[in-house]
Formats: structure tokens, C-alpha cells, sequence
């Protein structure tokens, strides 16, 4: 189901982990792409022991303005 409200990356990212348990499993391998990429990141700063391999992709690493141009631009 979709997460409830405006969702954030913190919390897609404590929806991975709960889909994990969900699962039943220990440890996965993950790939993520572009914001994917950045929900895994932070998954993995969460819950560190939950991961045994992170793939990423396209992940953006800008500057606070560099951020504001795209989150003003991207979905006009």
C-alpha cells in the first residue's frame, strides 16, 4: 500500500526495513537507482546489519541550491 501522507526518504527508507521483516529474512542484497539509491543509503545507516551487499546508481550527492534548482524544476 502507499505509505500514508507526504512520505519522506526516512520513511520509504524504515518502509524497506519493515518490507525486510515482513519477508523473513536476516540480510538481503539491495540495488538502487537515482532516489531509490538514496532510500537505500539511508536504510542502511538505519539498520546496517539488515544489508549484505548495496548496489547504487545515479546517486546525487549536490549542494543545497543545487537541490533547491532541481526540487523547483524537476516535477513542475
Amino acid at each position: 500500500d502507499p505509505l500514508p501522507g507526504e512520505p519522506t526518504i526516512d520513511d520509504f527508507a524504515d518502509a524497506n526495513i519493515a518490507l525486510i521483516d515482513a519477508l523473513g529474512l536476516d540480510r538481503v542484497h539491495a540495488y538502487g537507482f537515482h532516489s531509490g539509491a538514496i532510500i537505500l543509503v539511508t536504510a542502511v545507516k538505519r539498520a546496517p546489519q539488515r544489508f549484505a551487499r548495496l548496489a547504487l546508481g545515479g546517486y546525487a550527492i549536490w549542494t543545497p541550491e543545487e537541490m533547491r534548482i532541481f526540487g523547483e524544476s524537476y516535477l513542475p
